[in-house]
């Protein structure tokens, strides 16, 4: 029974025989039959991205296939989140359809078929070369379309296209990979990630740890700096009680910072005659000297 979704820039049309992508307004772009088809990649739709399907084939395409490149990628077909629930019906009922392999199935198993599987694979005319991909930390021979190792997860610039008939080029590269103790993709990342919890935990060991209250007022009297009993603080003030206007030699509140352990001398006039108001600008504390 055929099946037919359309989506934001193209529809996909599923029959008995084969599955083929068109254009919105009817043009048929591509058509696959079942015979070539290996896999299926769903991803849902969300309020912030796309969703998209894909075709997966035996020559390697739609295995490379992410969210930025799938609406214009020939295997795939983009579509808007409210259509989730129509792609993964079919999704469904495609996984059933065809025997299914990743893209590491595809890959040869033995040494003397390598080239012959690949150029199978990547060409459909035998025995001309053709451009493959080599895992620079771990020496795997990959499609051309592949975007990441799938032994060692290594991807980007750790991948080099070579020609697959250059035995020289690819036994020195394959060579080099297995015996510089390069570290696979996942242990790096674990290691790393590693790396930077030790890091954090020495920074906070470095950092000084702040004194408590009692260790603050034990540390200023030692040093012979006046602080407020109760917080600690050294931000205080004194003023002498009863102190009047007439007895006054340069104002009835003389308030000060006090840097000293002493505070005699911080109220002027008649000091000894009358006791000294001291209060902790921090916490408001106050006592007498």
């Amino acid at each position: 029974m055929e099946t037919s979704i359309r989506g934001l820039f193209k529809t996909i049309t599923v029959t008995e025989s084969l599955i083929s992508f068109s254009k919105n307004s009817g043009k048929v772009l591509l058509e696959i039959p079942f015979s070539l088809v290996t896999n299926f990649i769903f991803v849902e739709g969300t309020t912030f991205k796309y969703g998209y399907f894909t075709v997966c084939t035996s020559d390697g395409a739609g295995y490379g296939v992410d969210h930025g490149k799938s609406a214009s990628d020939k295997n795939s077909i983009t579509f808007n989140s409210t259509c989730n629930d129509q792609f993964k019906l079919l999704y469904s009922r495609l996984l059933n359809e065809v025997e299914l392999k990743s893209v590491e199935d595809l890959m040869p198993k033995g040494e003397h078929n390598m080239d012959k599987n690949l150029s199978e694979l990547a060409s459909p005319h035998l025995g001309l070369s053709h451009p493959v991909k080599i895992c620079l930390n771990c020496g795997e021979i990959l499609l051309e379309q592949a975007q990441r190792c799938p032994k060692c997860g290594e991807k980007g610039e750790g991948l080099r296209v070579i020609d697959s008939e250059d035995s020289h080029q690819k036994q020195t590269l394959r060579e080099a990979a297995k015996h510089d103790g390069k570290k696979g993709f996942w242990q790096r990342t674990i290691e790393e990630g590693r790396e930077i919890n030790r890091q954090k935990e020495a920074a906070k060991i470095a950092q000084p740890k702040p004194l408590s209250k009692k260790e603050r007022i034990k540390e200023n009297k030692s040093n012979g700096i006046a602080c407020c009993p109760k917080c600690g603080s050294t931000s205080i003030s004194a003023d002498k009680k009863g102190f009047g206007v007439g007895k006054a030699i340069v104002g009835a509140n003389i308030t000060t910072q006090i840097p000293g352990a002493g505070i005699i001398g911080a109220v002027a006039g008649n000091i000894g005659a009358k006791k000294v108001i001291v209060t902790c600008l921090n916490c408001g504390h106050q006592w007498k000297v």
